[in-house]
């Protein structure tokens, strides 16, 4: 049971940014919102949804918060941090462009995908 949720350039999500991108988890049948209450989660940002992909920004989960979207707890709060996408001297550790990203439930049992989608990372607005 997964679901495709793309982070758009709507989101206006750049390099060099702190900023929390929501990942809003509902049931690909019956687009009901899934409570995430009690579960174990990862998220990762890679070059590609193909094997043998690389990892751009590696799996966060110890800090990953959740928030009401259209339900109860069933909103992913991924805090991205300047330095996931860019050095403090401004050397780019992620370049701009469209990579894949996926949030996994990762407890023990019921591992599970349960968002994926394209991921719009935009230039830092220090290089426009």
């Amino acid at each position: 049971m997964s679901a495709q949720v793309d982070v758009t350039k709507a989101h206006g999500v750049a390099q060099g940014m702190t900023v929390n991108v929501v990942i809003a988890v509902k049931d690909p049948v019956t687009l009901a919102p899934v409570n995430l209450t009690g579960y174990q989660l990862e998220w990762t940002l890679y070059t590609s949804a193909v094997e043998g992909r690389t990892v751009l920004i590696p799996a966060k989960s110890a800090t990953i918060t959740l928030a009401d979207v259209d339900g109860t707890s069933d909103g992913a709060v991924i805090p991205l941090v300047h330095n996931d996408t860019m050095s403090a001297a401004g050397v780019e550790l992620v370049a701009p462009g469209t990579w894949w990203h996926e949030l996994w439930r990762t407890n023990a049992g019921s591992e599970r995908l349960l968002a994926y989608g394209t991921f719009v990372l935009l230039p830092s607005a220090r290089r426009l």
